[in-house]
């Protein structure tokens, strides 16, 4: 030991790195690595300025050093020749350049261990789950190793299965992908922690052989008949499932029940229904007769290719129209004999008359560019005459444009037939006519009217818009959608009519109800109409009205004629009458038609406007003076609130007149707000002078007084003014 005149101060918490070594015919296989701190100031707490180095002592008992190292300036050192089995304990001191060395660091200690040089002991090696095409080999160690297997068809070996690095003692190998009857040779491989192998003596297997496939058979529609064809197959000795079979059946149709060689094949439908190769080979042919009258025939219904073909060909009528009467055949073959061989009357309610004499009424609501001006001055010939609605796009921009009827009230009406005279022209977009049952809420497209329908020849059309009969509220849309340009679409003599045996009035106490009958011949023969007369408890109400050309008239088949009848109650309440019309129908000789009323004691107000002092169709000349009045009797609504409306249309755009400035405004809205009262003469305006057109003008109230114009309550009169 060197002696030391300066103490160095060293840190405590030496550090080393153990590293082992292992060789089999060495005694010392063992080194350490040392680490440690270095010390910073001498022992009287002076810095350290001189430090030169340090020295290692060691040995194999505590604070006993056998052995020392000078390991110079350096903060870390390995040493070496250590014997493995033994526990070592190392110590460090710090010397500066003048020799002095310090006390002894604190001391670690090692035992290095003696490394594993043993293989690992392998036993009980056995081959299990062999199949045709893979084994597994299991076995086991006495020490943790890993797992592997060589094996091929000799002692060679050649193929190896990868190394399973787990570190088991039970040890368990898989090999796939084998020939099946083949002798496989084997050996297995174990490996420590240590790397000491062991490897096995040769051992053997045999592969089984390939499993023979088995087709199945099966009844899978539970008709006791085994399919034709394979449901399946699979592999071993009693594989079959439950209630199939490896042979096959004679079911061409397994999964049908109703198909089986136990069916009698006499349907015709093209299918083997009894699997004997044939469709429809057990088929009965019948024999069948068709056709009435005249028509009637006889034939067979066969069987072709799956299909039921009737031979049977009806005769052809000697006549499409029963004409012969009297031969007792029916000669058109419609199962009737002699048929419309007689008139045949037949009545109709007219709910709706529209000629439009005085222009589009005000109850129907007009979008876009329908009017009766006929700005675009088409001609349209008979049954057209005087003024008729129309719209047309060859002068007039279009879009959509659309006018419907007011209300009609079709609740005692089983069926519902709509008349018009149709004329429309080069189209090229949507045409129709629409019905709605709900007042307008809805609607459904009832006839889409072909391209050129009506043109060059006006005709007249007759559609069945039953669809909305028994409602109150029945409305009529004619819808024309032609943006293309050069189409028109001319509406006159717009009629709805019910099919009904009674008329109904809904009527005011002294105040008159027209309804309008309509008598048909719809026979082959001519229908002599005699007098129509009017009985029953309240007959004196009721009368004939001034359009009558019905009364000893006569109708040629498919022609009609009218007549009104008119409720002139005194009284309120429920009336009653019979309208009775006699023919020559030899069935319907007096034709009896119910006539009822329903009277209240409300008088309806009573408008009237008048230009020049006259109604209807007033003709004035370009720059004549024009003059408007109006009048009001209330009835016995006087003192009712109301809408007033002062209306005028002009070229398909409406116009209001404006109480408080004494001007037309284009728009619509009210005259004004107020109580129903008798007013007598009211001049609008006079000496006006109008550029040269048809105006129409209309004076009316609604009891309804919300500024909005209500239908159900709008009394109206109308006026025309034709400016030449």
């Amino acid at each position: 030991m060197v002696s030391k005149s300066r103490q160095k101060k060293l840190y405590y918490g030496l550090l080393f790195c153990l590293i082992l070594f292992f060789h089999s015919n060495i005694l010392f296989a063992a080194s350490v690595v040392l680490s440690w701190d270095p010390p910073s100031t001498n022992a009287d707490g002076t810095p350290l300025d001189d430090l030169a180095g340090y020295n290692i002592y060691y040995g194999t008992a505590s604070r006993n050093y056998s052995a020392s190292i000078n390991a110079g300036d350096v903060l870390s050192y390995q040493v070496n020749n250590l014997s493995t089995g033994v526990t070592y304990y190392f110590t460090t001191t710090a010397y500066d350049i003048s020799g002095n060395e310090s006390g002894y660091s604190n001391e670690i200690s090692k035992t290095f261990s003696v490394p594993d040089t043993t293989a690992p002991v392998i036993s009980g090696i056995v081959a299990v789950d062999i199949t045709s095409e893979s084994v597994t080999i299991n076995w086991t160690t006495d020490e943790a190793s890993d797992t592997r297997v060589e094996y091929g068809t000799s002692v060679s070996y050649g193929s190896t299965t990868a190394d399973n690095a787990s570190m088991v003692t039970n040890h368990s190998q898989g090999i796939s992908g084998l020939s099946s009857s083949t002798l496989y040779h084997y050996r297995v491989v174990s490996r420590d922690a240590a790397g000491n192998q062991a490897v096995s003596g040769d051992y053997t297997f045999t592969t089984l052989a390939m499993p023979v496939q088995v087709d199945y058979y099966c009844d899978s529609d539970n008709d006791g008949y085994i399919n034709i064809s394979k449901d399946g197959s699979c592999t071993g000795s009693g594989c079959v499932p439950a209630g199939c079979q490896a042979t096959q059946g004679n079911d061409c149709n397994d999964g049908t029940s109703s198909i089986n060689p136990g069916v009698i094949d006499d349907t015709c439908d093209g299918v083997d229904n009894n699997c004997d190769g044939i469709a429809d080979n057990h088929y009965v042919t019948a024999a069948i007769s068709c056709g009435t009258g005249i028509c009637t025939s006889t034939g067979q219904v066969l069987c072709q290719s799956g299909t039921e073909v009737n031979t049977c060909q009806p005769g052809i009528p000697s006549e499409s129209v029963e004409t012969t009467c009297g031969d007792g055949l029916d000669n058109n073959c419609d199962g009737q004999v002699d048929e419309g061989c007689y008139p045949y009357i037949r009545v109709s309610n007219v709910l709706l008359s529209e000629d439009f004499s005085s222009g589009i009424p005000a109850t129907w609501l007009v979008q876009g560019a329908w009017g009766t001006d006929n700005s675009c001055r088409k001609s349209v010939g008979y049954p057209f005459a005087g003024q008729y609605a129309i719209v047309d796009s060859s002068c007039t921009t279009t879009s959509s444009d659309e006018v419907v009827t007011g209300s009609v009230d079709t609740h005692s009406c089983s069926s519902v037939a709509l008349t018009f005279s149709n004329q429309y022209y080069a189209y090229a977009g949507n045409v129709e006519v629409d019905v709605s049952d709900d007042g307008g809420t809805t609607w459904t497209n009832n006839v889409s009217i072909s391209s050129d329908d009506g043109y060059p020849e006006p005709n007249w059309k007759e559609i069945d818009i039953s669809s909305v009969a028994g409602v109150n509220e029945a409305q009529i849309k004619f819808r024309y959608a032609n943006s293309a340009g050069s189409g028109f679409w001319a509406l006159d003599n717009v009629w709805v009519t019910c099919q009904s045996d009674r008329l109904h009035f809904s009527a005011q106490k002294h105040v008159p109800s027209s309804r309008s009958l309509m008598i048909s011949n719809t026979g082959t023969d001519t229908l002599t109409i005699g007098t129509i007369n009017i009985g029953g408890p309240d007959a004196n109400e009721f009368s004939i009205g001034e359009n009558d050309d019905c009364t000893n008239q006569t109708l040629m088949p498919a022609e009609t004629c009218t007549v009104d009848v008119v409720l002139m109650p005194v009284s309120p309440g429920v009336k009653n009458a019979t309208l009775a019309v006699s023919s020559n129908d030899p069935d319907t000789s007096v034709l009896n038609v119910a006539l009822e009323g329903t009277v209240t004691d409300i008088v309806k107000p009573v408008p009237t406007i008048k230009v020049n002092k006259s109604s209807g169709v007033v003709n004035v000349g370009r720059g004549e003076n024009i003059a408007a009045a109006i009048t009001l009797e209330p009835g016995s609504l006087k003192g009712h609130n109301a809408d007033w409306w002062v209306l005028m249309e002009y070229r398909n755009r409406w116009y209001y007149y404006d109480a408080s400035t004494e001007k037309w405004r284009r728009g619509y809205s009210f005259f004004k707000q107020g109580q129903l009262d008798n007013m007598g003469q009211v001049d609008l305006f006079s000496n006006a002078r109008w550029s040269s057109g048809r105006y129409t003008l209309y004076f009316g109230i609604d009891t309804a007084m919300n500024g909005i114009q209500d239908e159900s309550e709008f009394i109206y009169d109308t006026v025309t003014v034709d400016v030449q």
